[in-house]
């Protein structure tokens, strides 16, 4: 005696479902450091954002930023993460961020720090 409850047709009507090449991304924003220091700052920065409403990742890599650009680039491809916010020291240093919007052709945004939760809430 078995039970059934008709997993193949279930997972093929999932497969007819998803639109092939589309990923849902679980997160809204991606926040990444240019230098390892200001780690830190940009954990401070996703607790704010977190506590906006939105689904943040921090991308924690030690290696030179020109090497850490390119991966970041592609885990935002792979993960279908719309916003990505890079934080260095000269944005430190000016009160910005560098907001970048997957989603209009990678188009790059300077945005005063005190304002990072409304912009980015705006452009979800």
């Amino acid at each position: 005696m078995g039970i059934s409850i008709g997993a193949t047709r279930l997972f093929s009507r999932l497969l007819e479902l998803a639109k092939p090449g589309v990923i849902a991304a679980i997160s809204d924003v991606l926040i990444t450091a240019v230098e390892p220091e200001l780690a830190h700052a940009c954990n401070a920065m996703a607790a704010e954002l977190r506590a906006a409403g939105l689904n943040v990742e921090v991308y924690s890599d030690d290696r030179p930023a020109d090497k850490k650009n390119k991966q970041v680039g592609k885990y935002l491809d792979r993960a279908g993460i719309p916003i990505a916010i890079f934080y260095g020291a000269r944005d430190r240093d000016a009160g910005v961020v560098q907001l970048r919007d997957q989603r209009a052709g990678a188009t790059q945004h300077t945005v005063p720090r005190g304002e990072l939760a409304a912009r980015v809430k705006a452009l979800r």
